[in-house]
C-alpha cells in the first residue's frame, strides 16, 4: 500500500501504518485490516500493547 498520510509518518511498523491509513479512509476495522493485509485479530493484539 503506497499511500501514506503525514499524521501516521511517526509509525515505523509498515503494516500498522497501512492499517491506520486504511482505517482513516474506510472507518471499518475488518475492511481496513483486509486492505492492510493483516488479520483482524492482530489489530486487537496491537491495541492491547
Amino acid at each position: 500500500m503506497a499511500r501514506q498520510k503525514k499524521e501516521f509518518s511517526n509509525i515505523r511498523h509498515g503494516k500498522k501504518r497501512a492499517f491506520l491509513v486504511a482505517y482513516s479512509e474506510v472507518g471499518n476495522i475488518s475492511q481496513a485490516a483486509e486492505l492492510a493485509g493483516v488479520d483482524r485479530s492482530t489489530i486487537y493484539v496491537w491495541k492491547d500493547r
